[in-house]
């Protein structure tokens, strides 16, 4: 091949590199923006379980401060559990939850509505967090949502992670269950959690790439 030959490959070569690094710079500041709207909306939140009762069904769900039953017991205002629910009802596109165990019916409801929208929905969960009562995730499968089950190992799934939109990470030592939100597991008071939800891009690129690997074990 002739020098004017390579030098032009090359050439060519360092212009197609130069668009390729340009269009990357662009579609990454484009995301960093949305992540950063995301973030400001629903991002930088600390919630602390348990709820200092048991919330309102009606209102958790429609997040709002009353139900419209006058003489309805139960919480109303704001709750973790409530913040806990707007945050992931408000996937636009997906929702990916990876967690121990699910036996709050609340959650449940708020991952079947999530996908009932025509939201990607997935889950991963601990085979023998599965077997536990009030478990939900049969409804999730009966509700058409795939669920991955970890019963390949001997160790266990204990992850507690959403990803809402891939641009908002739950993530805390938070138990989905009931008895972790209102704080009484077999007459005695359950141990404090918490949650925290965030949009560093850092944090959610490693639990993004750690949903993967886990769906693809």
């Amino acid at each position: 091949m002739r020098v004017a030959d390579v030098l032009a490959v090359a050439f060519g070569v360092s212009v197609l590199t130069e668009v390729a690094y340009f269009i990357y710079i662009k579609v990454t500041a484009k995301k960093k923006r949305h992540l950063s709207k995301k973030a400001a909306a629903f991002g930088n939140q600390v919630i602390f379980f348990p709820d200092r009762g048991v919330a309102c069904p009606k209102a958790t769900h429609d997040d709002s401060d009353t139900c419209g039953n006058p003489q309805c017991c139960f919480l109303h205002g704001r709750t973790s559990l409530r913040t806990l629910v707007h945050t992931l009802t408000s996937a636009e596109r997906t929702l990916d939850v990876c967690v121990y165990m699910i036996t709050c019916d609340t959650l449940g409801d708020a991952i079947i509505g999530t996908h009932q929208r025509g939201r990607a929905v997935r889950v991963i969960t601990e085979a023998e967090g599965s077997d536990t009562p009030g478990s939900q995730i049969g409804r999730l499968r009966e509700a058409g949502i795939p669920v991955r089950v970890n019963n390949h190992s001997s160790f266990l799934m204990h992850h507690k992670f959403a990803l809402v939109d891939r641009e908002l990470l739950i993530s805390g030592s938070f138990n989905w269950t009931r008895q972790a939100i209102t704080g009484v597991i077999g007459g005695r008071g359950s141990d404090p959690e918490n949650e925290c939800a965030g949009g560093s891009v850092r944090r959610l690129i490693a639990y993004v790439a750690l949903m993967a690997r886990s769906l693809d074990y």
